[in-house]
């Protein structure tokens, strides 16, 4: 599970959504802060979630859960434009690099 973290949020997700989730067995969740432009990565350990990690600029942000899954936390937080163009020059290409 992944959340977005926006001011009018903050109580909710941090707060009534991490006791709701632990209570149905989410065994990750993350916490994506824009403001401070980083990623906060949570486990499930006996009913409680434990922080496994918290990273910030030029660090990846790693799951416990799903095999082999890094986010590079710089390109969470890419420009919106920059973030349209890096997706046009990628779009002719598979996820295992070969040309669509």
């Amino acid at each position: 599970m992944v959340e977005v973290i926006s001011p009018s949020t903050r109580r909710i997700d941090r707060i009534e959504k991490f006791v709701e989730y632990a209570k149905a067995g989410v065994n990750e969740y993350w916490i994506v802060e824009p403001q401070e432009k980083a990623i906060e990565v949570y486990v499930l350990i006996e009913g409680a979630y434990t922080v496994l990690g918290k990273y910030g600029s030029g660090q990846s942000a790693r799951s416990k859960v799903l095999f082999n899954l890094e986010v590079l936390v710089d390109e969470v937080f890419l420009p919106a434009n920059l973030f349209h163009e890096l997706g046009q020059e990628l779009s002719g290409f598979a996820l295992n690099g070969e040309v669509k």
